[in-house]
């Protein structure tokens, strides 16, 4: 058998500088598969959308408008190469932009289902009460908070909810927009709630700066002071009812007037 030198059978020794670009090298190869992999392998495209909602009766907005904005929402462009991967999709600008787009909605929630789609959950905004300004006639759904959530003609009466008239005929109604403020409503609600209680049926509201009138289906009317205690005037109408005008006695009654503390005025 034939023998060579030692000196032949020695290992070359890697230089520092090469085993540091051997090193660059395979961090810039597998940086780059990484890349690819998460942001343009068609596995983690987004394929699919879904949208569950939440809807109160009639729907105010429509699925197919919440799906359009999102799918333009998830487009990203690298240089000439575009990307609909499902990790470059910015989820908390999805919902703050179709908050944004659709003031209708209360809540949405955006979530990954990996590997390559996403579902958004909204919830609309509840209509509590039907709001219209008296003068123009223009009439609008709100919700507890008294902001519109659909236009709505004067003569439409598909929703059963309180009717609120506002004297206040200058503004326009716009979705999104508040009209009501959130404690007028809550007094508003009140009210309704008990009266429903002691089986009287309202067919209106109409609110002035101070003064709110309620009127009943029996034909007479009830003046609040929306800024005084609205618990308490209730009490004092419904024990007046119960001590003076059990239903049988209501049928000559035309007003009470609640507005002045301890005095309470009717005829």
């Amino acid at each position: 058998m034939k023998k060579f030198p030692k000196r032949y059978l020695k290992k070359k020794k890697i230089s520092f500088k090469e085993r540091l670009f051997l090193l660059f090298f395979c961090f810039l190869i597998s940086s780059f598969g990484i890349f690819y992999l998460l942001f343009f392998y068609h596995l983690f495209q987004i394929k699919e959308i879904e949208v569950k909602s939440f809807f109160e009766k009639k729907q105010n907005v429509k699925k197919e408008e919440i799906l359009n904005l999102a799918k333009k929402k998830i487009k990203k462009n690298f240089l000439c190469f575009s990307s609909q991967s499902i990790f470059l999709a910015n989820l908390r600008e999805m919902e703050k932009s179709l908050l944004e787009n659709f003031p209708q909605l209360k809540e949405v929630k955006i979530k990954r289902k990996l590997p390559n789609k996403i579902l958004i959950e909204v919830k609309e905004r509840k209509p509590i009460a039907i709001f219209c300004f008296k003068k123009n006639q223009n009439c609008a759904l709100i919700d507890k908070e008294g902001k519109v959530i659909r236009i709505l003609s004067f003569k439409e009466d598909l929703w059963k909810l309180p009717k609120v008239l506002s004297e206040n005929g200058n503004l326009k109604l716009k979705i999104g927009k508040t009209v009501l403020e959130k404690e007028n409503v809550e007094k508003i609600l009140e009210i309704e709630k008990y009266l429903k209680k002691e089986k009287i049926d309202i067919e209106k509201f109409e609110i002035f700066k101070e003064k709110l009138v309620v009127f009943t289906l029996e034909g007479w009317q009830v003046f609040f002071d929306l800024s005084k205690n609205i618990s308490e005037q209730i009490f004092s109408l419904i024990f007046l009812l119960k001590e003076r005008f059990p239903i049988e006695k209501r049928k000559n009654l035309e007003y009470i007037d609640l507005r002045f503390g301890n005095k309470i005025f009717f005829k």
